[in-house]
């Protein structure tokens, strides 16, 4: 049984009074449809890992290739992109593998994530991506350094209130530093280089920049029903160039950021048939307010049966010859 309790960098990480009560007491007997629908959490997943993830990889890996030819003008684009769904499908395949094996045993994890790229915000995407380290570094590093903070100004008389809190200095010392502090450790978290290191503390500046001005919230207003699909956009443009300070080297940082100022000037074709898949499934959880994998269990016995065929026959048919080792397990 304990194979299949992940591990604690990829997560999803359980917290002790979720996890240990489980493991102590006496389950039942998993039952058929309890192992039908864990088998289609792994089989989704390996889906993802194989026929969407290594895909993606492949994109990358063309991209980094083409970044040392003459003309790479847009290679940017096509290097965040897709390691934004080489990342995501990597990661959240690995988890939903995770909840499926643990269902086998009785076990439940807790959900990872929740359509991340269709967050409006940095604190919306936040909670939608590795939801369970988002809670750990919230509850364990942000929360108790605001928390000795304000108690810091209590002890000195100095008032706490919204109003207070709003001015510069106190607003630089009880939101802005947590958060930049928090979020660069968060960084930290997933390897030691300056690369890591940026990309959290660029999360961090994004946080205080819509805390300041809630860019979600103006085009929500500006342009009411398109307002939300625009922030998403928005947001899923901005966490993509947060990528690249996250997977490049620090040699080929300036040059994609520099390619940025072209669009890609060739055909994209994989890249556009995987983002589809990923766009089509992650819209149709979101419109149920949960993920593609929650469908399964409300689809009739066809429809199950159609499914199950045709992840078998991704799996098998749609990998790359090229394998890649889960992403989170490098760190």
């Amino acid at each position: 049984m304990w194979a299949s309790i992940p591990q604690l960098i990829a997560g999803p990480i359980a917290r002790a009074s979720e996890l240990l009560p489980q493991v102590a007491a006496r389950r039942p007997a998993v039952s058929a449809t309890q192992a039908e629908e864990a088998l289609w959490l792994i089989a989704w997943g390996l889906f993802k890992k194989i026929a969407l993830a290594d895909n993606f990889g492949l994109v990358v890996g063309q991209a980094v290739a083409a970044l040392a030819q003459p003309r790479h003008a847009g290679i940017g684009y096509v290097f965040m992109i897709g390691f934004a769904g080489q990342i995501y499908c990597d990661f959240s395949a690995y988890t939903d593998i995770a909840r499926g094996l643990g269902k086998l045993f009785g076990i439940e994890l807790p959900r990872n994530f929740m359509t991340p790229y269709f967050a409006v915000s940095p604190s919306d995407f936040l909670q939608r991506w590795h939801m369970s380290l988002s809670r750990f570094v919230r509850l364990y590093i942000y929360d108790p350094i605001v928390v000795h903070t304000l108690r810091k100004r209590t002890a000195r008389g100095l008032p706490v209130s919204p109003k207070a809190l709003a001015a510069p200095v106190p607003f630089f010392t009880v939101f802005v530093w947590p958060t930049l502090l928090t979020m660069s450790l968060l960084g930290l978290w997933h390897g030691a280089g300056f690369g890591f290191i940026a990309w959290g503390f660029y999360h961090g500046v994004l946080l205080v920049l819509y805390h300041v001005w809630p860019v979600d919230k103006v085009l929500q207003k500006r342009f009411e029903k398109a307002g939300k699909p625009l922030a998403a956009i928005l947001m899923f443009l901005l966490s993509c160039i947060g990528l690249i300070f996250f997977r490049a080297p620090a040699e080929d940082v300036l040059p994609l950021f520099s390619s940025l100022a072209w669009l890609p000037a060739y055909s994209l074709p994989l890249l556009l048939l995987l983002g589809s898949v990923v766009l089509v499934t992650d819209l149709i959880g979101y419109r149920r307010g949960g993920e593609f994998v929650d469908v399964y269990p409300a689809l009739s016995w066809w429809a199950r049966a159609l499914l199950l065929i045709g992840v078998f026959y991704g799996i098998v048919f749609l990998g790359p010859s090229q394998k890649y080792e889960f992403i989170y397990f490098q760190f």
